[in-house]
């Protein structure tokens, strides 16, 4: 399987990114406009009460003023040329009444003023939503990117696991397949160094684990990590097998060998027939095995001849039992 190179993924976080939202909420905003609102509040009321004590003052001022002119209506109209001016002191008018009338002016200052602090409120509020709405969506970006990322790594990860799958069953086909087994005896001989190699290199890939790291990213270099570099190494290591196996043949077994070996076949492919009778195929069967087993230069696995053996014994335990079956329905004839 050939290497894929993966490109390192730079970062999309920014400097400091670690938080998952802004510092200020929704609930931290309402709560800052009931503040503002409630002060704002407060000092309309300080102000309708400022102008009512002004008003109330006015009325006062208003009142002594009138009767400061009664009192003046009625000393006029009193005989005036034998008062001295000793008699008539001048009137006071009480110093208590405001010169000016500024009631109106802190009044609309203050709600100038409110009205500013809200505006302003309002659009600071406006502007931490636009924030906060445009911090989610660049989070949730940067979740599908992840999420996309992991996927795309599982992928090549996955085709690794593909590979070694592949290579479990090439071994299982290779010492099942008597055509394999004859045609080309290297792929189930350990004497030959690419063999023994890939064998080798296939028990290194079962002692390590499959699973892929919960982290797997195609930041990562994956065709370097653990599983992924054994089992390129056992999918090397089997194509060197299997090209040496093809390329030999059986051209390094001896001329009265490779006889045997097509007898061999012949018996199995006649025992595995369904033209023939049960107790032929049995023969058939015994006599593959007995060639098998003077066979010096060709290594058939343990597992393969104890399978032949066990079809060997079923075929002869059915040959054997149809026989008795032919005996008990012979019709018996009177004396």
């Amino acid at each position: 399987m050939k290497n894929s190179t993966h490109a390192k993924a730079t970062s999309t976080e920014p400097k400091g990114a670690s938080r998952e939202g802004l510092g200020i909420d929704v609930w931290e905003i309402i709560l800052m406009v009931a503040i503002v609102l409630t002060f704002t509040f407060g000092v309309v009321l300080a102000y309708m009460r400022r102008v009512a004590e002004y008003k109330e003052a006015i009325a006062a001022s208003e009142a002594a003023m009138a009767e400061v002119e009664r009192q003046i209506a009625q000393e006029s109209g009193t005989p005036a040329a034998t008062a001295s001016p000793a008699s008539n002191p001048p009137v006071q008018i009480p110093s208590s009444a405001p010169t000016a009338d500024y009631s109106s002016l802190w009044i609309t200052l203050g709600i100038i003023g409110a009205l500013v602090l809200i505006a302003g409120l309002t659009a600071f509020l406006v502007l931490q939503l636009r924030r906060l709405s445009a911090s989610k969506l660049e989070l949730q970006e940067r979740r599908d990117a992840r999420a996309e990322d992991h996927r795309q790594a599982l992928e090549i990860w996955d085709g690794y696991r593909a590979v070694h799958d592949g290579l479990k069953l090439a071994v299982l086909d290779a010492e099942t397949d008597w055509d394999l087994i004859f045609q080309y005896p290297a792929l189930v001989d350990g004497s030959v160094p690419q063999t023994r190699d890939f064998h080798r290199a296939l028990r290194e890939v079962e002692a390590q684990s499959a699973t892929p790291p919960a982290d797997l990213s195609l930041s990562m270099a994956i065709g370097e990590l653990p599983y992924p570099r054994l089992v390129r190494a056992a999918d090397e290591a089997w194509a060197s097998a299997w090209g040496f196996a093809r390329r030999t043949g059986t051209r390094l077994i001896p001329r009265d060998e490779r006889k045997k070996i097509d007898q061999i076949v012949k018996l199995l492919r006649m025992a595995r027939s369904t033209g023939g009778s049960e107790h032929e195929r049995a023969i058939a069967y015994e006599r593959a095995a007995r060639l098998i087993g003077e066979l010096r230069f060709v290594k058939v696995p343990e597992a393969t001849l104890q399978a032949l053996g066990a079809e060997s014994r079923l075929m002869l335990e059915t040959s054997q039992a149809s026989s008795d079956s032919e005996r008990v329905q012979q019709p018996a004839f009177a004396l």
